[in-house]
């Protein structure tokens, strides 16, 4: 006979006869197909299912049937006899701070023990772990199998959703609809508290709580659990409610980690990153972001006041809930770096073109563009979309540092062509960044960040510790490999394409225009900062997607020394 007790009543299902006739009519009621964590089979099909070497379950037994419907009422969203339910504690309201915050850690526990019973959700005895989360206990292995197999199922559609986010960060045609969703708030980064501003308190709850709906329907809320799964319905019901706290990461965090990627110098090295560990799921995460959810909300000290309020303080750090934050952060990482490249790309091939063109014109829409300050568009509250604010910004930064570059190259390839040397022609990171330095396209500063990986403190974010206590200016460290490589391949192609039109107008003068043609379709380079590349990114198999920048100063050497205008 099964026994099951609520740690909210301390009453016993078997001390309760009404109670278990309740609950077993219910189980008999609502159950109507029954799937094993194992075995995968239905009751018409086999009787007794195997659990272990030496345990047997019936699934026909009532034991079974009432594991399943208290499993079921566990993980709904409209369970309300002694227990919320997941779905319904997901869901925040005023009536409900700390509901969020168990029901996550509850979660957190269901994901941990499927992982590590293959998706069995039962020990090698054949009861199961699972139920004791809801402060419920068992002598029954039919009811722990019956608990088990809709566990199980359940977890199995969590983690399909889990996935399905992730999955969406190569999806282009969705992509931006998450860092589009919100307008971009540059005081994403702003104070350690709400101080005795409680009119910005009561805004940041009402957005919170009263938000407008599904945060990024198409990424986050696109997973339909298989028809097949018994627990489809409350799989579903878990992820609508669960928006309500993902609405509050990703508006946040986004804005966060847009503000201190884009701002930095090193953001012209695009999508070609360092990968960090995160501690509290052991996955790999670009070290453009931070690496966990607890370093993302301590970008500004509200956000982990929100948290606290809200009972998530004690879960922050938990794997499930970094499972969630790193589908958000990489979804967005990789928005963002779309956008930013397609600047890039302009303003790079408009300079290769031999017509670089300021962009103040082009992105007047976007608030404090600057190619002098770039950063400055980061530090805008802005009205248009993050994806037009990162295009701008890759725009803005390429035209600060790539079109020095590109005549640093070009001036070098001539003076060397002319020497008959090649003395200049693999300039490495260092030398270039000190050039730029020398010229004063960089500061100190920002040359350090490119070369040693040196940190950038953002003045307005107050980082906090574990505990909510202030412990000064947020720092940004991210590895600069990105930028010197960017910096590398375009100068050492720049100054090939004008070393070789010198070399070619000197064979022969009146080289045609046909001749020149042939070989200007050859020099093409593609850019190993591009997010594209199968090198950044494994979603891409080779470098067929990848853009192709013109060098077109071949040609126009070419046209220059013939017009007896080259330097």
């Amino acid at each position: 006979m099964a026994t099951s007790q609520s740690s909210s009543s301390s009453t016993s299902i078997a001390d309760s006869e009404s109670l278990q006739l309740a609950d077993k009519a219910k189980a008999n009621n609502s159950v109507k197909k029954v799937t094993t964590a194992q075995a995968q089979t239905t009751v018409a099909s086999q009787r007794d299912v195997q659990l272990t070497a030496n345990v047997t379950a019936d699934p026909s037994s009532w034991q079974y049937k009432l594991g399943l419907s208290d499993a079921k009422n566990r993980m709904d969203g409209g369970y309300h006899f002694f227990y919320n339910g997941i779905g319904a504690d997901l869901n925040i309201n005023v009536t409900n701070l700390n509901g969020p915050g168990r029901a996550v850690k509850e979660l957190g526990q269901l994901y941990d023990y499927y992982v590590s019973t293959n998706g069995t959700m039962l020990d090698s005895n054949g009861f199961s772990q699972a139920y004791t989360y809801f402060g419920l206990s068992t002598s029954s292995t039919n009811y722990a199998a019956g608990f088990a197999a809709y566990a199980s199922d359940y977890m199995k559609g969590i983690i399909g959703w889990l996935d399905s986010i992730k999955a969406k960060a190569n999806d282009e045609t969705n992509v931006n609809s998450i860092i589009d969703y919100k307008p971009y708030d540059a005081g994403a980064l702003a104070g350690a508290s709400f101080g005795s501003d409680m009119s910005a308190f009561f805004k940041f709850v009402s957005n919170w709580i009263f938000g407008a709906g599904t945060y990024a329907p198409n990424v986050m809320n696109a997973y339909t659990p298989d028809s097949s799964n018994i627990a489809a319905a409350e799989i579903k019901s878990t992820i609508n409610n669960a928006n309500n706290i993902i609405g509050f990461i990703a508006t946040q965090v986004i804005n966060g980690i847009a503000h201190v990627a884009l701002a930095d110098i090193r953001s012209i090295g695009g999508a070609e990153v360092v990968m960090n560990t995160n501690p509290a799921t052991n996955n790999l995460i670009a070290d453009y972001v931070p690496d966990t959810l607890q370093q993302a909300v301590a970008l500004n000290g509200s956000n982990f006041n929100m948290i606290k309020l809200f009972g998530m303080s004690s879960v922050i750090n938990s794997k499930f809930v970094n499972l969630i934050y790193e589908g958000i952060a990489e979804v967005a990482r990789h928005a963002i770096q779309y956008n930013f490249f397609n600047g890039v790309k302009k303003a790079l091939q408009s300079a290769l073109d031999g017509k670089p063109t300021d962009g103040s014109a082009i992105y007047s829409d976007v608030a404090g563009y600057s190619e002098q300050n770039p950063g400055n568009i980061a530090d805008a509250d802005q009205s248009v979309n993050l994806s037009r604010v990162s295009e701008a910004d890759g725009y803005a930064w390429a035209n600060k540092l790539l079109v020095p570059v590109i005549k640093m190259a070009s001036a070098n390839a001539l003076k060397d062509a002319q020497d008959g040397t090649t003395a200049n022609a693999n300039q490495k990171a260092l030398t270039i960044v000190n050039e730029l330095f020398a010229d004063n396209d960089l500061n100190a500063g920002e040359a350090l960040q490119i070369l040693s990986a040196a940190p950038h403190a953002f003045d307005q974010a107050n980082q906090v510790d574990e505990t909510g206590k202030t412990i000064g200016s947020y720092q940004y460290v991210r590895n600069g490999k990105g930028a010197q490589a960017i910096f590398e391949s375009l100068y050492q192609h720049e100054y090939f394409a004008v070393y070789s039109a010198y070399a070619d107008y000197t064979a022969n003068p009146n080289i045609s225009k046909e001749q020149v043609a042939a070989k200007q379709s050859t020099l093409t380079f593609q850019s190993p900062t591009d997010p594209r590349s199968p090198l950044n990114d494994s979603f891409y198999k080779d470098n067929s997607q990848m853009f192709n920048f013109v060098l077109n100063d071949y040609t126009n050497t070419i046209n220059q020394l013939q017009a007896g205008s080259a330097d």
